[in-house]
């Protein structure tokens, strides 16, 4: 059995013990999941790195002293890892660089990355291991009392962090179009490719078989979209330019764009039929092919998304009944999603001078976390698109309530929140420019259960013209995170 189907399957077992014991909710489920495969990663390379199974058990036992002082049974699931490991799996010498929790066919799997698979990550890793190895190093550390040690590595860690070279941090930015309204032509297409070429067969053969379940609606003109994600993989790179993809294809892309802003979920079969009524003239006058087509769809609030996806069915040469079916359902999808964002950013009250926009310097801090952000914002950005930005910058999963009391006395609370409240305001209906100055912030509080918090101040105040906006001028860690999810 080679190292991945052996470091799942040490994952399972040890996994369906946990279970056994405890009924949990599926949040936390899921984070205990991501914990056993990183304990189990831990309980594999300690095996591999010691003489006897005693002295990988002492080693385990420990690092859980160590790391988890306040909780007795956290060498259980290490001990019981090293167990099997040893007896079962004790030829297979691989070390694991990193571990990660998948869903494969609907159903979680531990992943084992293995040295060379995170080329960036092993890289950064070396170059850290070799600072705190080396003789400067040590031998600072030899002269530091027990009860110093874990404040001397801390200053370590600071001082190697800023002998660093200045990154650009874009790659961790999500791209600023995604917070557009509308959504530009330009950065469908853009999208589209990456769908095509940049993301593995597997990765997205997951991901359709999860939108099929959650939006059934879509299911029909989706059949067969694992031999369409094949053909793709085949393509030549000469013959890329072009290959028109396909319709999973371009599902897979309008959900990656508008999962920021959008929230998938509302859109039901009322809204859907609804939709399909009123795109039934964009499609006629598609189909006509008689010039009516761009002057019917310019006034339409996603304008470029409506056309993008007309113009890319086109090019699919699906057979006439197959082509209409399909252009009717992405039409009424695709109408359903504008409605959705149309109402996240309603025109009511924008009263912003477009030629003298303001930007904010935001100083975001996770209460209780030891990190936060500065991001920097337009004023004219509604709560709950500051709400998107912030889950995404600090890796908060899901969709959860949340709400921002503001220093000024307004409350702006989650769109779908069922309140009998009167001095409320929904998120989606009020902007930061006209409750956050600088002598007024705001406390955020995401997921009414876990009770995320975060204390919002307006650093400093500028013209936003010429400013990417949003986009994060600095964080005090480095994601990902890890909140113990």
């Amino acid at each position: 059995m080679e190292t991945k189907e052996a470091f799942a399957n040490i994952c399972e077992r040890i996994w369906k013990q946990i279970l056994s014991e405890e009924d949990l909710e599926p949040e936390i489920e899921a984070s205990m999941r991501r914990v056993v495969a990183q304990l189990a990663m831990i309980a594999w390379n300690t095996c591999n790195t010691s003489e006897s199974l005693s002295e990988a058990k002492d080693k385990v036992s420990e690092f859980a002293k160590q790391v988890y002082p306040e909780c007795n049974n956290a060498a259980n699931p290490l001990l019981n890892a090293v167990s099997i490991k040893w007896h079962d799996f004790g030829d297979d010498k691989t070390l694991i660089a990193s571990s990660a929790v998948e869903y494969v066919d609907g159903k979680p799997r531990a992943i084992a990355y293995l040295k060379g698979e995170l080329p960036a990550a092993n890289e950064a890793t070396s170059a850290f291991r070799s600072f705190m190895e080396s003789p400067e190093v040590q031998e600072r550390l030899k002269h530091v009392p027990p009860e110093k040690l874990k404040e001397e590595i801390g200053k370590l860690v600071a001082e190697y962090n800023a002998s660093l070279p200045p990154v650009d941090d874009e790659g961790n930015e999500p791209p600023e179009e995604l917070f557009e309204f509308p959504i530009k032509r330009d950065f469908l297409e853009e999208s589209f490719q990456m769908t095509l070429w940049e993301v593995s067969l597997k990765d997205k053969t997951n991901m359709m078989k999860n939108i099929v379940k959650a939006h059934p609606y879509l299911a029909p003109i989706c059949r067969n979209f694992e031999e369409y994600f094949k053909s793709t993989e085949r393509v030549p790179k000469e013959e890329r330019a072009s290959y028109p993809g396909s319709v999973p294809e371009l599902i897979l892309t309008i959900m990656a764009v508008f999962s920021h802003t959008v929230h998938f979920e509302v859109i039901d079969e009322d809204l859907l039929a609804e939709c399909e009524k009123i795109s039934k003239k964009i499609l006629d006058s598609f189909m006509k092919n008689d010039g009516s087509f761009h002057e019917t769809v310019k006034t339409h609030e996603e304008s470029d998304l409506i056309e993008f996806i007309c113009e890319r069915v086109a090019l699919l040469n699906l057979p006439k009944n197959e082509y209409r079916k399909t252009l009717k359902a992405l039409l009424a999808w695709g109408g359903a999603i504008c409605a959705v964002r149309e109402s996240q950013f309603p025109e009511e009250e924008y009263d912003f001078d477009e030629k003298n926009l303001k930007a904010f310097h935001l100083n975001v801090e996770f209460i209780g976390k030891d990190v936060s952000a500065v991001m920097q914002v337009r004023e004219d950005m509604t709560f709950e698109r500051l709400q998107d930005y912030i889950t995404f910058m600090f890796d908060l999963d899901g969709e959860h309530l949340y709400r921002f009391n503001c220093d000024d006395g307004c409350h702006a609370i989650s769109p779908d929140e069922d309140t009998d409240e009167v001095d409320v305001i929904f998120a989606d209906e009020c902007y930061v420019g006209h409750h956050l100055t600088l002598d007024d912030g705001a406390n955020f509080v995401f997921d009414y259960g876990e009770e995320n918090e975060f204390r919002i101040t307006v650093q400093k105040v500028m013209k936003a013209k010429g400013l990417k906006c949003p986009k994060t001028i600095s964080m005090t860690r480095e994601p990902p995170f890890d909140w113990g999810r």
